[in-house]
């Protein structure tokens, strides 16, 4: 019997542990982590990133001919994901999209880094921007409400029990002696 509580004790530090592995390593970086999730939906990285994929990166020191995302202007929620082609993380950085024949135009440091793409989803984002949409959430909402206020219709049900009972009567009162009598 001590074996089996034991066992299971086991199997719940286990559990929680890999719980606590898997949120640390998705923990995302605008709530103190270390993962960034981008979207791609340009073709600057083609062949290696379609329009649609999704794109996971980690925080981490770059080096040229890493993968990145950035933020090219601080206090700018813009993003950009190409690959370090060189430069160095203190005097600045040049990138350039695997598809494009020139560097951009921006020089930033490591403090605009924001991860080194560490895989990438096909289509997946396809997938999720579906689900962050807008538009999808406010039909969503306008359905639930329908569904909601939509006036339920009476029971009839009680109606034909009621109409099978005074058919079952008449017939009950023509079987009836008194009724043959007659």
């Amino acid at each position: 019997m001590l074996e089996m509580g034991a066992h299971r004790w086991a199997i719940r530090v286990a559990s929680w542990l890999l719980l606590a592995t898997i949120a640390w390593l998705v923990w995302p970086v605008n709530l103190g982590g270390c993962t960034s999730v981008i979207i791609v939906n340009g073709e600057s990285m083609l062949p290696t990133l379609h329009p649609g994929d999704l794109a996971v990166a980690r925080c981490g020191a770059p080096k040229v001919g890493d993968v990145i995302i950035y933020r090219p202007f601080e206090g700018n929620p813009v993003t950009i994901i190409h690959r370090l082609d060189g430069g160095d993380g203190e005097t600045g950085w040049t990138a350039r999209g695997d598809n494009n024949t020139f560097d951009d135009p921006f020089n930033f440091t490591d403090k605009n880094v924001v991860g080194v793409m560490v895989a990438s989803i096909p289509k997946a984002g396809f997938f999720l921007s579906f689900l962050t949409s807008p538009l999808l959430w406010l039909t969503l909402a306008l359905a639930a409400i329908g569904v909601f206020l939509w006036p339920v219709p009476e029971d009839n049900n009680n109606e034909r029990v009621e109409a099978n009972d005074a058919q079952e009567d008449e017939r009950d009162s023509a079987d009836s002696p008194a009724h043959q009598a007659t």
